[in-house]
């Protein structure tokens, strides 16, 4: 009976230590994001320091990659891909360079690792949909052919990505590795107020009053002096020349044929050019058979 009281007292006491610290997750905290630097690397000015974690609230967005989180190699016959998520094997979070996420439970990155040797740039641009007009300056990263880095976007103010996130296997024709993002500008700042085009400024507010008063009856055109824009229903400007863009994918494979290609060039007419010879071909062809057809025809009659 002793025996058995004490085991008790034993169970009841662990288990509260065991519960100590336990977060309730339904309240919106508790979630963790840890990182790894392996063998050939270390996070901030301690080389010993080998894992970073970060604390979460549920749904919370975080952006995870090298640069912000001081990443450095130890071992200069290495290089850092990227940031892969642990226990996965999937691209979408596979050589991270940088992605925002959404946190909606316990998650582990490490540091992939490959060996220097046959590296090759790939080169990241973030431009305008509207003129190719640069919005942000070119990056530049390196990797191994047949790596498939991953990256994400970068915040434009009044502006929003074709994608949050690329993915494109790397090629020893360094002129073929290049990720695009091409932003489409979407009239409405940070502080909620609606601007028009950066060419319509000096006139503007004229032109947003318009917007607004049209906004009230679903949709208006902004006649107001210096306001050449088109409001939506719910007050939103859509600038001149620019269209309504759907939300921004996710992620996209760069090696699907489907996909935009890298460098903005047409697909199709790529394609056709690709067909044009085939098409010679079949036309020669054909004007053979014709001249036999005629030929044979011509000897009977001569018969």
């Amino acid at each position: 009976m002793r025996i058995a009281a004490i085991a008790l007292s034993l169970i009841l006491t662990f288990g509260t230590i065991c519960s100590f610290g336990t977060v309730d997750k339904s309240s919106g905290y508790g979630y963790t994001v840890t990182f790894y630097a392996g063998l050939q690397g270390h996070f901030g000015s301690d080389p010993d320091n080998k894992t970073v974690t970060k604390e979460c609230k549920a749904g919370e967005e975080i952006t995870i990659s090298l640069d912000d989180l001081d990443f450095h190699l130890d071992n200069n016959e290495y290089y850092a891909k990227g940031l892969r998520q642990t226990g996965h094997d999937n691209d979408e979070y596979k050589d991270i360079n940088s992605k925002t996420i959404t946190v909606d439970e316990d998650m582990a990155f490490e540091v992939a690792y490959g060996i220097k040797g046959g590296m090759v740039a790939y080169t990241v641009n973030y431009v305008s949909a509207k003129d190719g007009e640069e919005l942000h300056d070119s990056d530049t990263y390196y990797g191994m052919v047949g790596d498939k880095p991953v990256v994400s976007y970068k915040y434009v103010e009044n502006y929003l990505p074709d994608a949050y996130n690329k993915g494109k296997t790397l090629s020893a024709d360094e002129s073929q590795n290049v990720y695009t993002f091409t932003y489409s500008y979407t009239g409405r700042s940070d502080n909620g107020g609606d601007n028009d085009d950066n060419d319509n400024n000096g006139n503007n507010n004229n032109g947003n009053n318009g917007n607004n008063n049209g906004a009230n009856n679903g949709a208006a055109n902004a006649n107001a002096p210096g306001g050449n824009a088109t409001a939506n229903a719910d007050g939103t400007n859509i600038a001149d020349n620019d269209t309504p863009q759907a939300a921004p994918s996710d992620f996209v494979d760069l090696d699907d044929p489907d996909a935009p290609l890298a460098d903005g060039s047409d697909q199709e007419g790529k394609d056709s050019g690709s067909k044009l010879p085939f098409l010679i071909g079949g036309g020669i062809g054909a004007l053979l058979l014709a001249c036999i057809a005629y030929a044979l025809a011509r000897r009977r009659r001569e018969e």
